[in-house]
């Protein structure tokens, strides 16, 4: 089985910290969620997998050079940015021969991957859209058949797309070349007659491109224990000072200090930050290497 993660986007959701890190190593649990991503697909049997990159490209391929997943992995980089579906249409020569796998770089998951491929196998579906009921963003409306009827419209009968699909090599030669929008065009593919379907995935799902539901993510961390691996909120090498005062759902990552006296809630520092005495955090997620002065609340924080 083969795969793909979208990692080309320019995060403008999550700027300014998108500007730092790519949102493929924005870190959950103190990982890169591009590591968890790379190791649920190598759980769910997958062998292969291309990843495209545009923004902070270089930090990518820092990333993914010197570490093994047990995965074959290898990059496409867009010199422009190709867009979802013209970004799958440049891996087509990579991806042809089977269906395959495509994973959205900002999203985190619990699903059973392997078994949504199983149901796409089994299925007459040119692709297979992994849905989940996330009421904010229900917009997928599905047939009692399992057929997506219609995209962009709130109904009864509306689910979130996941960012998560299953595609069959057919549809790369149904693809335009450029860039264009995946799922623009699976609306235009449904209006023509073509099988578009829906996967009802269960478990957790949440989209981390925004500030708000990272910070979300974190909380739901802990009170959940969704990580598949063991991580505790403050990292080994992070330091709090006596006199510090920590509430809430916050994560600590490596080399950071908050000093004492300060006063951080429900919050994520990133690498080497340092929180100067007296200074005040709330809902704020603070880049590598800042330090932090005064009183902030609800943003992202970046060194300068």
């Amino acid at each position: 089985m083969q795969a793909m993660v979208l990692a080309a986007g320019l995060g403008l959701r999550a700027r300014p910290l998108s500007a730092r890190r790519p949102k493929a190593l924005f870190p959950v649990g103190h990982r890169p969620i591009l590591d968890i991503i790379l190791s649920q697909l190598r759980d769910a049997d997958v062998e292969a997998v291309i990843i495209n990159t545009h923004h902070l490209a270089p930090a990518i391929e820092e990333f993914l050079s010197g570490r093994d997943w047990g995965l074959k992995v290898e990059i496409s980089y867009e010199p422009q940015i190709l867009d979802t579906g013209g970004g799958i249409k440049k891996c087509a020569s990579f991806l042809r021969g089977a269906p395959f796998l495509v994973v959205n770089s900002d999203v985190f998951h619990t699903f059973d991957l392997k078994g949504a491929y199983d149901h796409h196998l089994r299925s007459d579906n040119l692709a297979t859209l992994l849905l989940y009921d996330h009421p904010p963003t229900n917009q997928v409306e599905v047939d009692e058949g399992g057929k997506i009827r219609r995209i962009g419209i709130k109904g009864e009968r509306a689910l979130t797309f996941t960012g998560i699909q299953v595609i069959s090599p057919e549809l790369l030669k149904m693809m335009p070349d450029g860039a264009f929008s995946i799922v623009e065009f699976y609306q235009l593919l449904i209006e023509q007659g073509a099988p578009i379907g829906g996967y009802m995935a269960e478990g957790y799902w949440r989209d981390i491109g925004s500030l708000p539901e990272y910070l979300a993510l974190h909380r739901d961390v802990i009170e959940r224990q969704l990580l598949p691996f063991e991580a505790s909120p403050l990292h080994p090498e992070a330091q709090i000072e006596q006199g510090a005062k920590i509430e809430g759902a916050v994560w600590i990552g490596k080399g950071s200090l908050v000093s004492s006296g300060a006063y951080v809630r429900d919050s994520i520092l990133w690498e080497g930050v340092r929180v100067e005495e007296g200074s005040v955090i709330e809902g704020c997620v603070v880049a590598d290497g800042a330090v932090v002065r005064g009183v902030h609340r609800g943003e992202g924080i970046v060194p300068g």
